[in-house]
């Protein structure tokens, strides 16, 4: 009987798209919650080629316990919880599936910023507490409003386009951004902070953006 070789998945499922372009490997799943020596036990047991980062990180000792291991993809954008440097002294190629969570991130980012505009949260305990607040409540309206982006990847861009949807201004720095939309204005950083705007979205944590938001842009943010 001939053995397949095996991928580690570190989550407990894959989308059925995903896994239909694995038929020809053995794929293992970690689990929910798989904590480091969960991890290595697998990669010990199964020697995978492969491994399919979706929660939890690859460490130098798991990468020891698979001698077969070629490939490390990120199941998402940020490769930080990848040891690359002994990745790279094994050989190993890392990988990361960028813009695959774009638009589930973006629209988590949306929902979070009408629930503040909205005061979803307050009024849904008032609510439950027996009040009813329609004659004294003001909820903030979007439209004509402005966002502040701080990076505008594949994240940042489908948040704007969502944004200018409703009808909000967007300002956005990203050292890096080219071609971008008409609907965003870019802007340098410290504009972000100074102009009246209803949430600056910060990128996510990398050398290049590690220092966007200080304690003083904070403080200097205008509310509005």
């Amino acid at each position: 009987m001939t053995i397949r070789p095996a991928i580690l998945v570190t989550a407990a499922d894959l989308a059925p798209e995903a896994l239909a372009l694995l038929h020809d490997y053995d794929v293992v799943f970690a689990g929910k919650t798989p904590q480091p020596a969960d991890l290595v036990a697998l990669a010990n047991q199964h020697n995978p080629v492969g491994i399919i980062v979706r929660y939890g990180g690859v460490t130098a000792e798991m990468m020891d316990a698979a001698p077969a291991l070629k490939v490390i993809s990120k199941h998402g954008s940020g490769t930080d919880t990848i040891d690359k440097a002994a990745a790279a002294a094994r050989g190993i190629e890392v990988t990361a599936a960028s813009g695959a969570n774009a638009a589930a991130v973006a629209e988590h980012a949306l929902a979070l910023m009408l629930a503040c505009a909205k005061s979803v949260v307050p009024l849904d305990a008032r609510m439950h507490a027996g009040h009813w607040d329609k004659a004294t409540h003001k909820s903030v309206e979007l439209n004509g409003r402005t966002v502040g982006l701080v990076g505008l990847g594949a994240i940042g861009l489908r948040f704007a386009r969502m944004c200018d949807a409703i009808g909000m201004r967007v300002i956005g720095f990203d050292p890096f951004a080219t071609n971008l939309p008409g609907y965003v204005q870019a802007v340098r950083l410290d504009a972000i902070w100074e102009r009246p705007m209803s949430s600056p979205c910060i990128a996510r944590s990398r050398r290049t953006t590690s220092r966007c938001s200080t304690p003083r842009r904070s403080r200097a943010a205008s509310r509005g």
